[in-house]
């Protein structure tokens, strides 16, 4: 039996002829995606979102041509959509209410969980001057919607357990001659980040503890990498931090 499932917002019904459902347009689908449709396999994507995000994937179809104003791209400035024909197979708006994969298995998915609508607001440009907003947990996502939201919302609480630990992206122009460079090394670069700690082109520092480091070259060390930003001051630091 082909699995069902009612637009977001028309609830109409639809039946499915394919091969692979994919719920959800994360990382973990959009790669699934690509993955499945190389080996000839009909394969679809259920989004509740109006659109899913635009990943740089390590796929030379999509970097080969693919051009990026920013050190760190924003979603709205990478190619993906526009590259290995990525919109047919993704049905954005829609979400599934039930899924039956057999006639004795039957799945109930909830359409969206409550924890995504300020994120959806938030992408739909929603006016929070005047509003009183509360922020629970200061996860990757409760840290990002803070910054967001605290200078338009009249006043806003944070609910946390535990304080975490925020490091600046350092965000900058990337000019053509950069984009060039990356592009011849993207091959390399990729082969790197599968060897690494924290699957960067930057790795932790093995050969040498933090305290086997004398008070200058530590500083010297901290200077440079919080200078150059990203996760370096976590994932690029004396190993020891995350073992010893």
């Amino acid at each position: 039996m082909s699995p069902s499932a009612t637009a977001q917002y028309d609830n109409s019904l639809v039946n499915l002829d394919i091969d692979v459902l994919i719920v959800g347009a994360g990382f973990s689908g959009v790669y699934g995606l690509i993955q499945l449709r190389k080996l000839g396999l009909n394969a679809k994507i259920f989004e509740a979102g109006k659109d899913f995000w635009r990943y740089l994937l390590s796929f030379p179809e999509i970097y080969k041509d693919w051009n990026f104003k920013e050190k760190f791209p924003t979603g709205r400035s990478s190619g993906i959509t526009s590259t290995m024909s990525m919109r047919r197979p993704v049905s954005g708006r829609t979400s599934i209410s039930n899924l039956t994969t057999s006639p004795i298995s039957r799945v109930s998915i909830p359409s969206r969980a409550p924890c995504t609508t300020l994120l959806v607001g938030l992408r739909r440009g929603v006016d929070l001057r005047g509003k009183k907003v509360g922020v629970v947990g200061t996860g990757a996502t409760g840290v990002q919607v803070i910054q967001e939201v605290a200078p338009d919302a009249e006043h806003l609480t944070v609910f946390q357990r535990t304080p975490n630990l925020a490091l600046p992206m350092v965000q900058s122009k990337a000019s053509p001659y950069l984009q060039k460079q990356y592009q011849d090394l993207y091959p390399t670069l990729f082969k790197k980040c599968r060897e690494t700690f924290g699957g960067f082109t930057y790795d932790l520092i093995y050969d040498k503890k933090t305290l086997e480091a004398t008070p200058e070259e530590r500083r010297h060390h901290y200077e440079a990498i919080w200078a150059e930003g990203g996760f370096r001051f976590w994932i690029a630091n004396y190993a020891d931090m995350f073992f010893g």
